[in-house]
């Protein structure tokens, strides 16, 4: 039997048409940063947070912010692997409010550690919450930035060309 952090990288690999994707490397520093800034959270939940947190970009485009799109996917397929659903509303809300820019540790620690990492691998370390420089170059050895920010100026670029309605959304806290 498949864990939900197994089938959320199966589902990241089947969107990307790709093992080892830039996504999926990004996907995993993510990870390893939310481990470092909260070493006693919910391990499985981070995984599949972190797994799943961009998902919503392989998606067709629509109307709805990436983020929700994403947020929505994790909750469907936590609810097949027989989550409480106090641990799938955190996880969804880890993908949802992952580029919040105001604090969410009122929403849990892994919401809140998922949040920051993406900005620490986002910034490429130039904000890291306390976290050692040598930690987070560690982790980029492990999991190459390699075509990231490539393939990140191709994800903005085709929301800003064909749904850039969804933009702002991606920063206004979901109701």
């Amino acid at each position: 039997m498949n864990t939900a952090g197994e089938l959320a990288l199966q589902v990241l690999h089947e969107r990307a048409g790709a093992i080892g994707t830039p996504l999926e490397r990004h996907s995993e520093r993510v990870y390893e940063l939310a481990v470092l800034l909260a070493p006693t959270a919910d391990r499985e939940l981070l995984r599949v947070a972190a797994l799943m947190h961009d998902i919503g970009v392989l998606e067709p485009l629509g109307r709805t912010a990436y983020v929700t799109v994403g947020a929505e996917r994790a909750r469907g397929l936590l609810e097949s692997c027989g989550w409480q659903a106090e641990r799938i509303r955190s996880c969804a809300d880890a993908v949802a409010r992952h580029h919040e820019l105001r604090r969410q540790i009122g929403r849990g620690v892994e919401v809140e550690a998922i949040r920051r990492a993406d900005l620490i691998d986002l910034s490429s370390g130039l904000i890291r919450f306390g976290v050692l420089r040598a930690d987070v170059q560690a982790v980029s050895a492990r999991h190459p930035r390699r075509g990231f920010t490539v393939a990140l100026a191709r994800i903005v670029g085709r929301l800003v060309l064909h749904a850039p309605r969804s933009l702002p959304v991606v920063f206004r806290p979901p109701t």
